[in-house]
């Protein structure tokens, strides 16, 4: 059966100059609790066209998921709603 989401495109127009990564306002694209017995997705980033050094916007920390569930689960019911 095929999946009912196929999920969606993430587009990224490169700007000039370097990328900085960022030191705050880091985000995740998927809400952690679906995720807490075991991973239900995949992020793929595939690239159309050259990226020079530091020229890319899109960062994936190897890891980042695992961390993300663990502080989840550290975090109170009314923490959880935001």
């Amino acid at each position: 059966m095929p999946p009912r989401d196929w999920g969606r495109p993430l587009v990224t127009f490169p700007k000039p100059g370097l990328w900085q990564v960022p030191t705050r306002l880091w985000h995740w694209d998927n809400p952690c609790e679906l995720h807490l017995d075991r991973p239900r997705a995949l992020f793929v980033v595939s690239f159309i066209g050259s990226v020079a050094p530091q020229g890319g916007g899109t960062l994936i920390l190897s890891g980042s998921p695992r961390l993300l569930i663990q502080q989840e689960r550290l975090l109170t019911a009314s923490e959880q709603r935001g």
